[in-house]
């Protein structure tokens, strides 16, 4: 199958939205990976987390690229360089 694979932290997450206390206010968008895809007429396997380090990242990102499934194409959205992982929760992803 044909894709793009996206990665990346919250700026890529697809369900990542402008947090309320109350989930039934939460604001979702559409971010750069759907939007670009769209414009490119191109399928997008969006695996980005929020609080997901570049580390973390790379290695979810070699994982599916070592696949049965490879994708066609790599759009990565690093995070901050600085950036640490929330939970470890996200390193066993």
């Amino acid at each position: 199958m044909s894709y793009a694979l996206a990665i990346g932290c919250s700026n890529t997450d697809a369900t990542w939205g402008y947090p309320y206390w109350d989930d039934s206010r939460k604001k979702i968008w559409p971010k750069w990976p759907e939007l670009l895809g769209n414009k490119l007429r191109k399928k997008v396997r969006n695996v980005a987390a929020s609080g997901m380090s570049n580390h973390a990242q790379f290695l979810r990102a070699i994982h599916i690229i070592a696949s049965d499934d490879p994708p066609d194409e790599v759009w990565w959205m690093m995070t901050y360089s600085r950036s640490e992982e929330h939970t470890s929760e996200l390193q066993s992803r």
